[in-house]
């Protein structure tokens, strides 16, 4: 063989290298960015629709809201999301517990939180956290595949 010939092999091993590398870490990467954002999205969403059923229950008793913990567990009731389990809170001022949903969570979790208010004032806040153990592991499945696919595509144009 002559020198340019292995040069050219090597400069297209070291390229197809770099490509099987960015099929590894770029699909599960992305896969996951995608799906968090997705998720994220959904418990914003959720929360939207809680706080502001929340906010009417507050408007129409604004001194005893926090009493009505059997109203506000049906309020985080009808918003909570099946598919996923989550646990839904909501604290007044000082951080006490006023009612809660929870189902049993593994870690990690994903937490996201929004403010109630009465008449422009805050009173309270209502967080939702929801497990994103499923999302790791379809991230784990995602990247061995793509792991495959890029040792597969490495080797077929090696050989």
């Amino acid at each position: 063989m002559t020198s340019r010939s292995i040069s050219i092999t090597r400069v297209l091993s070291i390229l197809m290298i770099i490509i099987s590398l960015i099929i590894v870490i770029a699909v599960p990467t992305g896969y996951f960015l995608i799906v968090h954002r997705y998720m994220a999205g959904s418990i914003d969403a959720g929360l939207e629709l809680s706080a502001r059923d929340v906010e009417a229950l507050v408007a129409s008793n604004p001194k005893t809201w926090h009493f009505a913990e059997i109203r506000l567990q049906e309020i985080l009731g009808r918003h909570i999301n099946h598919d996923n389990p989550e646990t839904q809170t909501i604290r007044d001022l000082q951080g006490h517990t006023v009612a809660q949903v929870k189902e049993p969570l593994s870690s990690p979790v994903l937490t996201r939180s929004q403010s109630i208010y009465d008449s422009g004032i805050r009173v309270g806040s209502i967080e939702i956290e929801r497990s994103i153990t499923s999302l790791a592991v379809r991230t784990a499945i995602v990247g061995a595949c793509s792991a495959l696919m890029g040792i597969v595509l490495f080797l077929v144009f090696w050989l």
